[in-house]
């Protein structure tokens, strides 16, 4: 088996997860997000998921639901692998109009970061706001965020290609999940690449074998 680029990244260690280093380095990891530069560049989107949602209810409702990401334990797939299965989010910003979450996988704390804009609001006849919301989901570096100087090393193997193997599409779907648990009526009507497997009552995905060196863990 050749030599492939993430190779590389095996040899970095990664503090443990109790030492909260992937919190720390998240926020700067983010605004950096060195992972979507080649990926903006020329237009791929192997780590990013990008979707349009209308939700009914008034938008500090839908945020007060979203805050709640944090009690997601498991994300709606069918495969029993802890990297794809396990849930960690974690809120960074709330406001009436933006939620931004992140997200961080299993073993090793690969960061990916969910973003929830409103762009508008329009009353119905009965009285009940429909909100649109432009929902983006992408991973912001092939570094862990537990590993030592992640933002440097992000920038230093930007140039490194990856994917996400669907992380990214079923952190939205866990969100959405969360909305109508919640009680909230929420609708996908637009997403950059569509497939059968976006309706809602479609919800799991069956995730099968990848090669190890494409696994985020």
């Amino acid at each position: 088996m050749g030599f492939h680029p993430l190779d590389l990244l095996k040899a970095i260690p990664v503090f443990p997860k109790s030492w909260d280093v992937h919190m720390i380095q998240a926020p700067m990891l983010y605004r950096l997000r060195p992972g979507q530069w080649v990926s903006n560049l020329f237009g791929i989107t192997r780590n990013s998921r990008r979707e349009r949602w209308l939700v009914r209810c008034p938008a500090e409702i839908m945020m007060s639901a979203l805050s709640k990401c944090e009690e997601i334990t498991e994300q709606p797939c069918q495969s029993e692998l802890p990297h794809f299965r396990k849930a960690d989010f974690r809120v960074h910003h709330v406001s009436s109009n933006l939620f931004i979450c992140f997200f961080f996988t299993h073993n090793r704390q690969w960061l990916d970061c969910c973003e929830l804009l409103v762009e508008s609001a329009e009353e119905e006849e009965e009285g009940a706001d429909e909100v649109f919301v432009s929902v983006r989901s992408f991973s912001a570096a092939v570094v862990p965020a537990a590993a030592p100087l992640a933002p440097l090393l992000s920038i230093l193997f930007f140039w490194i290609p990856f994917g996400d193997l669907g992380q990214n599409k079923l952190h939205l779907r866990a969100l959405r999940l969360l909305l109508k648990t919640e009680g909230i009526q929420v609708e996908l009507i637009d997403t950059a690449d569509p497939d059968q497997n976006d309706r809602d009552e479609a919800i799991q995905v069956e995730l099968t074998a990848t090669p190890a060196v494409d696994t985020r863990e």
